[in-house]
């Protein structure tokens, strides 16, 4: 694949419906506006498919994703940086808009972007080791556009989500584990069985119930998202970036933040 390349979705069927999918884009699943629209096509199509039960979505070994690909987004003009908003706007909404199961398997790093895919997952399986999550936008000069924003305020307690968006700096796997990140944490061999377990366990529950109920918990950040992108109401698509972002986001390529 070339450095804009989409990305892939990978898929596995299993015979009980679970859906193990994994995000596929070397060296650390960096996230592009046409891999965003990716993952949310593939997250409305296995909604609408009457045979997936529950979808499981894991990384790589040492990196589950790394966020948006700076690369490219220091190089983004007005129009670029319209269409990775909207698209960040899509795909987090799609998946936080998910009506069955998902479970995320996580055996590596979830920075910026990345860590939205175990914040819209309905469960999340760490492992033992080095891992690093957070939220690193402010550190890369760039604010929340809508879909990532709800989500933080729903799965998060205000002084945790205060101290990670505000500090920008990532925490361990032991923190993660106590402020609500991560739901459990397991040796590193054992996380994608965990995580399929636990699918068929919620998968288990009537689909139309445990699909209600989803909407229910979720209901005022999912309209939230559903403006946003219906009647394209965010307003960093009028202007993400500030003169600043593209000086901070290749510092941190160089290593300097």
């Amino acid at each position: 694949m070339t450095e804009q390349a989409a990305g892939r979705w990978l898929e596995e069927r299993r015979d009980d419906g679970i859906v193990v999918a994994q995000l596929d884009r070397p060296p650390a699943n960096a996230l592009t506006a046409a891999f965003l629209l990716e993952i949310e096509a593939a997250f409305h199509r296995l909604d609408a498919d009457e045979s997936v039960r529950a979808v499981v979505l894991k990384g790589y070994d040492r990196v589950f994703s790394a966020g948006m690909d700076l690369k490219v987004l220091a190089q983004l003009d007005a129009a670029g940086q319209a269409e990775v908003v909207d698209a960040l706007n899509r795909a987090y909404g799609a998946m936080y808009g998910f009506s069955k199961p998902y479970v995320a398997a996580v055996t590596g790093h979830a920075i910026a972007g990345g860590l939205f895919f175990l914040l819209a997952a309905d469960y999340r399986v760490g492992c033992d080791g080095a891992s690093q999550y957070g939220l690193s936008e402010v550190r890369v000069g760039v604010a929340f556009p809508v879909a990532p924003l709800e989500i933080v305020r729903a799965e998060l307690p205000a002084p945790v989500a205060r101290k990670i968006l505000l500090g920008g700096q990532p925490v361990g796997v032991t923190e993660a584990l106590a402020c609500g990140i991560l739901d459990e944490v397991v040796a590193p061999d054992r996380v994608e069985a965990r995580a399929i377990e636990q699918a068929a366990a919620w998968a288990a529950s009537p689909a139309e119930a445990y699909a209600q109920v989803k909407r229910q918990l979720r209901a005022p950040a999912m309209e939230r998202i559903r403006r946003a992108v219906e009647g394209r109401a965010d307003l960093m698509l009028d202007g993400w970036f500030t003169p600043e972002t593209t000086r901070a986001a290749l510092a941190v390529l160089a290593g300097d933040r």
